[in-house]
């Protein structure tokens, strides 16, 4: 083993040590429960209730990402109580009560759970026939899974589309999601991928998103592939912060582009901390400039990039 990857293995191990240790310490430890408007100082607000509550999505994230690296029990764990007992749509909170179902988790959700394979697709179709039916006027798949309020109606979010193409290309119905399709082709290829999205705000997890469904079907590579690697590449004077880096590199790992890998997990390596994690740090939020995030969101999204840079 050379010394590098003598260097980025052991980043890997620390990181995961902290992810376990902070898994076993409580439920839901994952959950992207800090706040953050500058993704820099982040704190409990005390008085924004949804802070508080556990989510989904980041634990999908992490089985998403680190499947493979997490141990047995955390594994099992997280698929346990993340499998629904019979098929349905998903929420980002546990408590569902707090916000409509939604696209963005119920895609990943499916995506994770289909590769692990505890599910089969018979049992995802009538499931993903829902999500890609709940579009707009312009038959753009929407955030919220109908019927929703009206003040959460008619939203589309470029990052919740990206997550609905995967499951879609995963099932063999895309062709149920072509305006879907286009519609995230268009916000690559104008450029608005650069202004963050509803959820999202800054364009690297759009990125991200993006090449995690291209990379499913070589059609869409044909399609996608020039425009989304010029994005990346130029994109890479604008990171700053420990999740910029850590999109970047994921969304160059999923196009087979290892020009970049050990210049972008160098970076990444002098940000890791005393403990195995990295800074808190956010990448969704709501629609009133709060990002919810931590350490636990970026670790898992930084060491899933680090595994993505060893290359295997």
């Amino acid at each position: 083993m050379s010394v590098w990857n003598s260097i980025l293995e052991n980043a890997i191990f620390r990181g995961l040590d902290y992810l376990e240790n902070l898994f076993e310490s409580k439920p839901w430890a994952f959950s992207a429960t800090s706040c953050t408007k500058d993704r820099i100082t982040f704190n409990e607000i005390p008085d924004y209730r949804l802070s508080r509550h556990p989510e989904r999505f980041t634990h999908f994230t992490a089985l998403d990402l680190l499947q493979k690296e997490l141990s047995s029990f955390v594994r099992s764990t997280l698929l346990q109580s993340l499998t629904p007992s019979t098929p349905s749509t998903m929420n980002y909170f546990l408590d569902c009560r707090l916000f409509p179902d939604d696209v963005d988790t119920t895609a990943l959700g499916y995506a994770v759970l289909l590769e692990a394979q505890l599910v089969n697709k018979d049992e995802v179709l009538p499931i993903a026939e829902l999500v890609f039916g709940n579009v707009n006027t312009h038959e753009v798949v929407e955030v919220y899974i109908k019927p929703a309020e009206d003040r959460k109606k008619n939203l589309v979010d470029a990052c919740s589309c990206a997550n609905a193409l995967r499951l879609g290309y995963m099932l063999g119905q895309e062709s149920k999601l072509e305006k879907t399709e286009k519609y995230v082709f268009e916000w690559l290829k104008s450029g608005k991928w650069k202004q963050g999205t509803i959820y999202y705000h800054s364009g690297f997890p759009f990125l991200y998103f993006c090449s995690n469904f291209v990379k499913t079907n070589q059609k869409v590579q044909k399609k996608f592939r020039s425009i989304l690697t010029s994005a990346i590449e130029n994109s890479l004077e604008d990171c700053k912060l420990p999740l910029d880096y850590a999109m970047v590199l994921l969304a160059l790992e999923n196009l087979g582009i290892r020009d970049y890998s050990e210049s972008i997990s160098t970076v990444l390596l002098q940000m890791q901390e005393e403990d195995g994690s990295w800074p808190a740090d956010a990448i969704w939020g709501n629609t009133h400039g709060v990002l919810f995030g931590g350490k636990a969101v970026s670790t898992i999204f930084i060491v899933g990039a680090l595994v993505a840079a060893r290359g295997c």
